[in-house]
């Protein structure tokens, strides 16, 4: 049975296939080719090849329409009707039936035609409400306005000030302005409101503020415990595995946040010099799921490694039960608030 692994990474011809009937000769009148557009097909039906792949072995179709959910947000903010998709899923199907034939694996022809039933009736899903700030709305506004407006030292202020006069505790920073925050900015890019370039901007210096705490949360009493944060390779969310590594240190526990891209040779030596009890990785791109998978299972099999706890957190994991399960973790929760507690139990 041909997978889509096997297509993904062996089969260029197939790909190419596919990106001939559904770029290099598409119907519309109005196309341009260019050697930037074709990239950019193969890249995005790679990465749609890599949901389905994941949904297939997960027996759970939630993950694919996720991302065709996803897809079609973005699309529409570009004024790109759902016909694109639809021809894409029909092209693919096509090419791969014509292709395998009886050697296509089953499922693969089952989740894109049920792909096809159900991207009509994702409209009533596609309504992306604006984030609820609560009772920090204000102080959430302002920080938001300063950094869209390239302010970082205005927002640092409003953050600081804030935090200085008790009206909020550094997590309380983290998980009630910041957290938020983050979630509107990528809100704002997926609609097409904000650029890439301002999204970034405003993420990066979140970042550069919450260093500017690092006086008052890397001198407390320690405990013994140490923890190793990381994201998953590919991934460039990094902020939330950096708000568990800061909550932590907060707690007592010395941390070593080791930021995206290790080299899982170098990562492996990382934790058998370190020796932690606990290794948190990080993961909010789906596509990512089976790196993450990869990755516990290189620890597991290194003798020195294989007894260390590990824990999962991020996007992904929140689309589907036991995901956490299935990439071979042993603690997993929805967020940090509920992380950090799962976590004190489990070394108090």
């Amino acid at each position: 049975m041909i997978v889509i692994y096997e297509i993904i990474s062996t089969q260029n011809n197939v790909i190419e296939e596919i990106v001939k009937r559904g770029y290099d000769r598409p119907s519309k009148k109005n196309h341009t080719f260019t050697q930037e557009g074709r990239s950019d097909y193969i890249r995005d039906l790679k990465y749609a090849l890599s949901y389905l792949e994941l949904a297939i072995s997960l027996k759970n179709s939630s993950v694919f329409i996720d991302y065709l959910r996803w897809i079609k947000i973005l699309l529409k903010s570009y004024n790109i009707d759902q016909s694109d998709i639809t021809s894409k899923i029909k092209i693919t199907l096509d090419v791969l039936k014509k292709t395998y034939k009886q050697a296509l694996h089953p499922d693969i022809e089952k989740y894109l035609n049920l792909a096809l039933e159900i991207l009509p009736t994702l409209d009533a899903y596609t309504i992306y409400e604006k984030v609820d700030f609560g009772k920090y709305n204000n102080i959430c506004a302002k920080i938001l306005g300063a950094l869209l407006n390239l302010d970082k030292n205005k927002a640092s202020e409003i953050a600081l000030d804030n935090l200085h006069q008790n009206k909020f505790t550094i997590k309380e920073l983290y998980m009630k302005i910041f957290s938020p925050i983050l979630y509107e900015l990528g809100r704002l890019s997926h609609l097409n409101k904000i650029t890439v370039a301002q999204e970034h901007y405003c993420a990066a210096h979140i970042q550069w503020i919450m260093t500017r705490l690092y006086p008052e949360i890397f001198g407390g009493k320690k405990n013994g415990l140490k923890f190793i944060g990381v994201c998953v390779e590919g991934e460039l969310h990094e902020i939330g595995i950096r708000m568990i590594c800061d909550f932590l240190e907060i707690e007592g526990w010395d941390t070593y946040f080791l930021g995206s891209n290790i080299p899982i040779k170098d990562f492996i030596n990382t934790i058998e010099k370190i020796n932690p009890d606990l290794i948190g990785i990080s993961c909010t791109m789906t596509f990512n799921i089976e790196y993450t998978k990869c990755l516990i299972t290189s620890i597991r099999n290194e003798y020195q490694c294989k007894n260390i706890s590990i824990a999962v957190g991020g996007y992904a994991f929140n689309l589907t039960d036991d995901l956490w399960k299935y990439v071979g973790a042993d603690i997993f929760e929805s967020d940090a608030d509920k992380f950090c507690n799962a976590i004190k139990e489990r070394f108090k």
